[in-house]
Protein backbone atom coordinates (compact mmCIF):
# COMPACT_ATOMS: atom_id res chain seq x y z
CA UNK A 1 0.00 0.00 0.00
CA UNK A 2 2.46 2.24 0.83
CA UNK A 3 4.43 1.58 -2.07
CA UNK A 4 0.99 2.29 -4.35
CA UNK A 5 1.23 5.65 -2.69
CA UNK A 6 4.50 6.72 -3.31
CA UNK A 7 3.76 5.25 -6.88
CA UNK A 8 0.49 7.41 -7.69
CA UNK A 9 2.37 10.76 -6.48
CA UNK A 10 5.42 10.22 -8.41
CA UNK A 11 3.19 9.98 -11.31
CA UNK A 12 1.93 13.49 -10.51
CA UNK A 13 5.13 14.20 -10.13
CA UNK A 14 5.56 14.73 -6.35
CA UNK A 15 8.57 13.09 -4.88
CA UNK A 16 7.38 11.52 -1.27
CA UNK A 17 9.31 8.78 0.54
CA UNK A 18 7.20 6.33 2.92
CA UNK A 19 8.30 6.42 6.49
CA UNK A 20 6.08 3.92 8.42
CA UNK A 21 2.53 3.22 9.11
CA UNK A 22 0.23 3.10 12.05
CA UNK A 23 -3.03 1.03 12.04
CA UNK A 24 -5.95 1.89 13.36
CA UNK A 25 -9.60 0.54 13.84
CA UNK A 26 -10.96 1.73 10.66
CA UNK A 27 -7.97 3.22 8.57
CA UNK A 28 -4.31 3.00 8.10
CA UNK A 29 -1.99 5.67 8.70
CA UNK A 30 0.43 5.99 6.16
CA UNK A 31 3.62 8.23 7.19
CA UNK A 32 4.91 10.19 4.25
CA UNK A 33 7.95 12.73 4.14
CA UNK A 34 7.66 14.93 1.10
CA UNK A 35 10.89 15.16 -1.35
CA UNK A 36 13.21 18.55 -1.34
CA UNK A 37 10.54 21.32 -2.46
CA UNK A 38 7.22 19.33 -2.35
CA UNK A 39 4.83 21.31 -0.32
CA UNK A 40 2.17 19.71 1.54
CA UNK A 41 -0.27 21.43 0.22
CA UNK A 42 0.17 20.07 -3.10
CA UNK A 43 -0.30 16.31 -1.60
CA UNK A 44 -2.94 17.57 -0.10
CA UNK A 45 -4.15 19.11 -3.26
CA UNK A 46 -4.10 15.76 -5.20
CA UNK A 47 -6.58 13.65 -3.07
CA UNK A 48 -9.08 13.02 -5.57
CA UNK A 49 -6.19 12.06 -8.04
CA UNK A 50 -5.62 9.84 -5.57
CA UNK A 51 -8.56 8.33 -4.71
CA UNK A 52 -8.79 7.67 -8.12
CA UNK A 53 -5.45 6.18 -8.92
CA UNK A 54 -6.03 3.49 -5.99
CA UNK A 55 -9.55 3.32 -6.10
CA UNK A 56 -11.02 4.38 -3.03
CA UNK A 57 -14.66 5.42 -1.92
CA UNK A 58 -13.41 8.94 -0.95
CA UNK A 59 -10.58 10.97 -0.96
CA UNK A 60 -7.97 9.94 1.46
CA UNK A 61 -7.30 12.99 4.56
CA UNK A 62 -3.74 14.17 3.68
CA UNK A 63 -2.59 16.43 6.45
CA UNK A 64 0.87 17.89 7.72
CA UNK A 65 1.97 16.05 11.03
CA UNK A 66 5.53 16.65 13.27
CA UNK A 67 8.10 15.89 10.75
CA UNK A 68 6.10 14.05 7.87
CA UNK A 69 2.70 14.18 5.89
CA UNK A 70 0.27 11.73 7.14
CA UNK A 71 -2.53 9.92 4.97
CA UNK A 72 -5.48 7.62 6.17
CA UNK A 73 -6.12 5.07 3.75
CA UNK A 74 -9.36 2.83 4.84
CA UNK A 75 -8.81 -0.61 6.28
CA UNK A 76 -9.52 -3.32 4.04
CA UNK A 77 -11.60 -5.11 7.82
CA UNK A 78 -12.45 -2.19 10.13
CA UNK A 79 -12.26 -3.34 13.22
CA UNK A 80 -15.73 -2.40 15.84
CA UNK A 81 -14.28 -0.45 18.81
CA UNK A 82 -16.65 -1.28 22.32
CA UNK A 83 -17.46 1.20 25.01
CA UNK A 84 -17.03 -1.14 27.78
CA UNK A 85 -12.51 -1.40 26.57
CA UNK A 86 -12.07 1.83 26.62
CA UNK A 87 -14.15 2.21 30.10
CA UNK A 88 -11.74 -0.28 31.59
CA UNK A 89 -9.31 2.09 30.79
CA UNK A 90 -10.53 4.89 32.73
CA UNK A 91 -9.27 6.01 36.08
CA UNK A 92 -11.47 5.40 38.71
CA UNK A 93 -11.05 8.70 40.27
CA UNK A 94 -12.27 10.11 36.89
CA UNK A 95 -14.56 13.32 36.83
CA UNK A 96 -18.46 11.68 36.71
CA UNK A 97 -18.41 14.07 33.41
CA UNK A 98 -15.79 12.71 32.04
CA UNK A 99 -15.89 10.20 29.22
CA UNK A 100 -13.88 8.53 26.00
CA UNK A 101 -14.71 10.08 22.82
CA UNK A 102 -13.20 7.37 20.53
CA UNK A 103 -10.27 5.50 20.00
CA UNK A 104 -7.57 7.52 18.46
CA UNK A 105 -5.71 6.27 15.72
CA UNK A 106 -2.68 5.25 17.60
CA UNK A 107 -5.03 2.72 19.87
CA UNK A 108 -5.31 5.04 22.94
CA UNK A 109 -8.75 5.90 24.04
CA UNK A 110 -9.08 9.71 23.62
CA UNK A 111 -10.94 11.08 27.09
CA UNK A 112 -12.82 14.63 27.21
CA UNK A 113 -14.06 15.67 31.07
CA UNK A 114 -17.24 18.11 30.67
CA UNK A 115 -15.63 19.59 34.15
CA UNK A 116 -13.14 20.82 32.33
CA UNK A 117 -13.06 24.34 31.06
CA UNK A 118 -11.92 23.66 27.37
CA UNK A 119 -14.31 20.83 26.91
CA UNK A 120 -17.49 21.61 29.09
CA UNK A 121 -19.84 21.78 26.16
CA UNK A 122 -20.06 19.94 23.55
CA UNK A 123 -21.20 20.42 19.48
CA UNK A 124 -21.87 17.70 17.92
CA UNK A 125 -21.97 17.32 13.96
CA UNK A 126 -22.76 14.35 11.24
CA UNK A 127 -25.41 13.23 8.46
CA UNK A 128 -27.69 10.67 8.96
CA UNK A 129 -25.62 7.29 9.05
CA UNK A 130 -22.26 9.26 10.00
CA UNK A 131 -22.78 7.21 13.87
CA UNK A 132 -24.06 10.41 15.71
CA UNK A 133 -26.61 9.14 17.76
CA UNK A 134 -24.84 6.06 18.46
CA UNK A 135 -22.04 8.65 19.35
CA UNK A 136 -24.58 10.53 21.70
CA UNK A 137 -25.72 7.25 23.92
CA UNK A 138 -21.88 5.98 24.17
CA UNK A 139 -21.22 9.45 25.93
CA UNK A 140 -24.62 8.62 28.37
CA UNK A 141 -23.47 4.88 29.10
CA UNK A 142 -19.75 6.51 29.66
CA UNK A 143 -20.89 8.20 32.69
CA UNK A 144 -23.78 6.21 33.84
CA UNK A 145 -21.95 3.15 33.88
CA UNK A 146 -19.31 5.00 36.42
CA UNK A 147 -21.71 6.70 38.45
CA UNK A 148 -25.13 6.44 39.87
CA UNK A 149 -28.28 9.05 39.52
CA UNK A 150 -27.15 10.67 42.69
CA UNK A 151 -24.06 11.85 40.52
CA UNK A 152 -25.06 12.40 37.50
CA UNK A 153 -28.46 13.16 35.41
CA UNK A 154 -29.59 13.54 32.33
CA UNK A 155 -31.62 16.10 30.50
CA UNK A 156 -32.09 14.36 27.07
CA UNK A 157 -33.60 16.06 23.70
CA UNK A 158 -34.86 13.60 21.32
CA UNK A 159 -36.91 14.98 18.03
CA UNK A 160 -36.91 11.61 16.36
CA UNK A 161 -38.44 9.67 19.51
CA UNK A 162 -36.07 6.74 18.61
CA UNK A 163 -33.19 7.50 19.84
CA UNK A 164 -33.17 8.02 23.55
CA UNK A 165 -36.60 5.77 24.26
CA UNK A 166 -35.15 3.05 26.14
CA UNK A 167 -34.32 5.92 29.03
CA UNK A 168 -37.87 6.75 29.31
CA UNK A 169 -38.46 6.33 33.00
CA UNK A 170 -35.04 6.35 34.07
CA UNK A 171 -33.68 7.48 37.27
CA UNK A 172 -31.17 9.37 35.62
CA UNK A 173 -33.15 11.62 33.84
CA UNK A 174 -33.72 14.70 35.77
CA UNK A 175 -36.62 15.73 33.59
CA UNK A 176 -38.86 13.41 30.98
CA UNK A 177 -37.90 12.70 27.87
CA UNK A 178 -38.32 15.46 25.81
CA UNK A 179 -39.41 15.12 22.01
CA UNK A 180 -41.13 18.25 20.79
CA UNK A 181 -39.69 21.83 20.51
CA UNK A 182 -41.72 23.27 23.38
CA UNK A 183 -40.80 20.16 25.58
CA UNK A 184 -37.10 20.95 24.44
CA UNK A 185 -37.55 25.21 25.26
CA UNK A 186 -38.66 23.90 28.81
CA UNK A 187 -36.37 21.73 29.24
CA UNK A 188 -33.68 24.69 28.56
CA UNK A 189 -35.35 26.92 31.10
CA UNK A 190 -35.51 24.90 33.73
CA UNK A 191 -31.89 24.09 33.28
CA UNK A 192 -31.63 27.71 33.59
CA UNK A 193 -33.22 28.13 36.51
CA UNK A 194 -31.35 25.17 38.59
CA UNK A 195 -27.87 26.66 37.50
CA UNK A 196 -28.72 29.78 39.26
CA UNK A 197 -30.31 28.08 42.47
CA UNK A 198 -27.02 26.29 42.08
CA UNK A 199 -24.68 29.52 42.00
CA UNK A 200 -26.76 31.10 45.17
CA UNK A 201 -26.14 27.94 47.43
CA UNK A 202 -22.59 27.74 45.81
CA UNK A 203 -21.71 31.06 47.12
CA UNK A 204 -23.68 30.52 50.55
CA UNK A 205 -21.96 28.01 51.22
CA UNK A 206 -18.28 29.30 50.02
CA UNK A 207 -17.43 27.12 46.87
CA UNK A 208 -15.91 28.16 43.60
CA UNK A 209 -17.52 25.27 42.16
CA UNK A 210 -19.73 22.42 41.88
CA UNK A 211 -16.65 19.90 41.71
CA UNK A 212 -15.14 21.40 44.74
CA UNK A 213 -18.34 20.87 46.77
CA UNK A 214 -18.15 17.71 46.14
CA UNK A 215 -14.78 16.98 46.95
CA UNK A 216 -15.52 18.69 50.29
CA UNK A 217 -18.11 15.54 50.82
CA UNK A 218 -21.12 17.52 49.86
CA UNK A 219 -22.57 14.98 47.24
CA UNK A 220 -26.06 15.81 47.27
CA UNK A 221 -26.17 17.94 43.69
CA UNK A 222 -25.16 15.88 40.71
CA UNK A 223 -23.72 16.65 37.96
CA UNK A 224 -26.63 17.78 34.98
CA UNK A 225 -25.86 17.03 31.52
CA UNK A 226 -28.10 18.08 28.48
CA UNK A 227 -27.63 16.05 25.48
CA UNK A 228 -29.71 17.04 22.41
CA UNK A 229 -30.12 14.58 19.60
CA UNK A 230 -31.19 17.54 17.34
CA UNK A 231 -31.01 20.93 17.83
CA UNK A 232 -32.02 22.38 14.58
CA UNK A 233 -35.80 23.03 15.01
CA UNK A 234 -34.77 25.21 18.31
CA UNK A 235 -33.07 27.59 15.76
CA UNK A 236 -34.47 26.93 12.80
CA UNK A 237 -37.87 27.97 14.35
CA UNK A 238 -37.29 31.95 13.98
CA UNK A 239 -38.29 35.40 15.48
CA UNK A 240 -38.63 35.26 19.01
CA UNK A 241 -37.87 31.08 19.52
CA UNK A 242 -34.49 31.22 17.92
CA UNK A 243 -33.80 34.55 19.98
CA UNK A 244 -35.08 32.84 22.96
CA UNK A 245 -32.98 29.33 22.63
CA UNK A 246 -29.50 31.42 21.50
CA UNK A 247 -30.40 33.62 24.71
CA UNK A 248 -30.62 30.18 27.16
CA UNK A 249 -27.70 28.55 25.46
CA UNK A 250 -25.40 31.44 25.74
CA UNK A 251 -26.72 31.86 29.75
CA UNK A 252 -25.61 28.02 30.28
CA UNK A 253 -22.92 28.00 28.22
CA UNK A 254 -21.37 30.86 30.04
CA UNK A 255 -21.81 29.75 33.56
CA UNK A 256 -22.89 25.92 33.42
CA UNK A 257 -20.07 25.03 34.19
CA UNK A 258 -19.37 26.24 37.43
CA UNK A 259 -23.11 25.00 39.02
CA UNK A 260 -22.27 21.44 36.83
CA UNK A 261 -24.43 22.04 34.15
CA UNK A 262 -23.26 21.12 31.18
CA UNK A 263 -24.84 21.44 27.57
CA UNK A 264 -24.27 18.33 24.34
CA UNK A 265 -26.10 19.95 21.07
CA UNK A 266 -26.00 17.80 18.05
CA UNK A 267 -27.38 18.57 14.82
CA UNK A 268 -27.22 16.50 11.18
CA UNK A 269 -27.45 20.03 9.24
CA UNK A 270 -24.04 21.90 10.44
CA UNK A 271 -24.67 25.01 8.47
CA UNK A 272 -24.72 28.47 8.77
CA UNK A 273 -28.15 29.03 10.16
CA UNK A 274 -28.14 26.64 12.40
CA UNK A 275 -24.68 26.55 13.77
CA UNK A 276 -24.75 30.19 14.59
CA UNK A 277 -21.34 31.97 15.55
CA UNK A 278 -22.79 32.43 19.03
CA UNK A 279 -23.56 28.23 19.58
CA UNK A 280 -20.21 27.25 18.15
CA UNK A 281 -18.38 29.92 20.30
CA UNK A 282 -19.65 28.83 23.61
CA UNK A 283 -19.16 25.34 22.59
CA UNK A 284 -15.73 24.68 23.41
CA UNK A 285 -15.32 20.56 22.29
CA UNK A 286 -16.28 20.02 18.83
CA UNK A 287 -17.29 16.31 17.57
CA UNK A 288 -17.45 16.67 14.08
CA UNK A 289 -18.87 12.93 12.07
CA UNK A 290 -19.30 12.51 8.92
CA UNK A 291 -20.51 15.86 7.27
CA UNK A 292 -22.61 16.43 3.52
CA UNK A 293 -19.78 18.84 2.22
CA UNK A 294 -16.39 20.82 3.05
CA UNK A 295 -18.60 23.80 4.19
CA UNK A 296 -19.68 22.08 6.86
CA UNK A 297 -16.86 20.62 8.33
CA UNK A 298 -15.10 24.33 7.71
CA UNK A 299 -18.37 25.42 10.10
CA UNK A 300 -17.67 22.40 12.69
CA UNK A 301 -13.90 22.44 12.50
CA UNK A 302 -12.06 25.82 11.18
CA UNK A 303 -10.91 23.32 8.26
CA UNK A 304 -12.01 20.73 5.71
CA UNK A 305 -11.80 16.95 5.89
CA UNK A 306 -15.11 15.71 7.65
CA UNK A 307 -17.12 15.09 4.65
CA UNK A 308 -14.34 12.52 3.52
CA UNK A 309 -14.54 10.48 7.06
CA UNK A 310 -15.05 6.93 6.59
CA UNK A 311 -19.10 7.01 9.11
CA UNK A 312 -20.15 4.73 10.88
CA UNK A 313 -18.39 6.48 14.10
CA UNK A 314 -15.15 7.72 12.14
CA UNK A 315 -14.54 11.09 13.45
CA UNK A 316 -12.79 14.13 13.89
CA UNK A 317 -12.54 16.03 17.58
CA UNK A 318 -10.87 19.15 18.82
CA UNK A 319 -10.40 19.99 21.98
CA UNK A 320 -9.06 22.99 21.39
CA UNK A 321 -5.09 21.81 20.02
CA UNK A 322 -7.05 21.16 16.61
CA UNK A 323 -8.93 17.92 14.84
CA UNK A 324 -7.47 14.46 15.91
CA UNK A 325 -9.26 11.62 14.29
CA UNK A 326 -11.03 8.86 16.29
CA UNK A 327 -12.96 5.76 15.72
CA UNK A 328 -16.43 6.20 17.91
CA UNK A 329 -17.31 3.71 20.80
CA UNK A 330 -19.51 1.11 19.67
CA UNK A 331 -22.64 0.60 22.74
CA UNK A 332 -25.91 -1.82 21.54
CA UNK A 333 -29.05 -0.28 22.84
CA UNK A 334 -29.88 -3.48 25.27
CA UNK A 335 -26.73 -1.90 26.65
CA UNK A 336 -27.93 1.66 26.83
CA UNK A 337 -31.10 0.43 28.16
CA UNK A 338 -29.48 -1.72 30.86
CA UNK A 339 -26.71 1.30 32.03
CA UNK A 340 -29.69 3.68 32.62
CA UNK A 341 -31.77 1.10 35.27
CA UNK A 342 -30.00 2.63 37.46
Amino acid sequence: LPLRVVEAYRGFKLAVEAAGAVEGPQLVRLRLKPGAGVKVASLANRADDLQVALALDAPPLVKAGKGFVTLDLPRATPQICLLRDALAALPATTSPVAFPIGIGVEGEPIVADLADPGACHALVAGVTGSGKSEWLKSLIVAMAARSGPEAVRFGLVDPKILTFSAAAGSPYLWRPLATTLDEAAALLQDAVEEMEARYRRLDSEGFANLAERRDAGRTDLPYLVLVFDEFADLILAGGEEKKAFETLIKRIAGKGRAAGVHLVLATQRPDRNVVTGLVKANLPLKICLKVANSANAQIVLDEAGAENLFGRGDLLCDLGKGPVRAQGLYVSQGDFAAALKG
